[in-house]
């Protein structure tokens, strides 16, 4: 592994509706290219969910950001899924 590689787990957790939200669990993939931006590829760790996807990320100056965008194919949706990305580090 190098040290530009990214590996991990995460929770997704967003609203379906007003009353509803979904959460799941991911495996992440990835790395950085050209130091400042971060590709990642994710799944659900239920192997029975057919959930995929892929996201690019960009890290801001200070190294404290990443914001970006995602696509995907959504397991409760059952279709293509996009949408915005944005992570704060943990002070």
């Amino acid at each position: 592994m190098s040290k530009k590689e990214v590996i991990g787990t995460g929770e997704v957790d967003f609203p379906v509706s007003e009353v509803e939200n979904h959460a799941f669990n991911i495996s992440l993939t990835g790395g950085f290219l050209h130091e400042r931006f971060l590709k990642l590829d994710y799944k659900n760790t239920n192997l029975a969910a057919v959930q995929f996807g892929s996201s690019l990320l960009t890290l801001s100056s200070d190294g404290t950001k990443l914001n970006g965008r995602f696509l995907g194919y959504g397991a409760k949706t059952e279709r293509l899924v996009f949408g915005e990305i944005k992570l704060q580090k943990k002070t």
